[in-house]
């Protein structure tokens, strides 16, 4: 299944907060290897597919607020992608990572 910009709205919105997870930041792509991204994709059905990746079907976290924390993957220029993030804001960092 193939998400779209209506389908990644957080009705709840997104809070001060909401930027951190155990210390993480929320939004900071990290390079991970292909294996690594092909074993993510394989280990569990996709949430769904978004820009050059997919948001893997099993949540990571929830942020204080309860907006749940997923892991996203994409692939970018050759390279592969991970930050964590709120569905709200997946399609912000995604444009974000494609700016470099």
């Amino acid at each position: 299944m193939r998400l779209g910009r209506a389908d990644l709205e957080d009705p709840h919105g997104s809070k001060a907060g909401d930027t951190t997870i155990g210390g993480a930041p929320l939004g900071v792509w990290s390079q991970v290897s292909e294996e690594d991204y092909d074993f993510a994709l394989g280990a569990v059905p996709p949430l769904g597919w978004v820009g050059a990746g997919f948001i893997l079907g099993e949540a990571y976290s929830s942020t204080r607020q309860g907006h749940t924390v997923w892991r996203l993957y994409q692939k970018h220029r050759g390279e592969f992608w991970m930050a964590l993030s709120t569905t709200t804001k997946a399609m912000e960092y995604i444009a974000q990572l494609r700016q470099r």
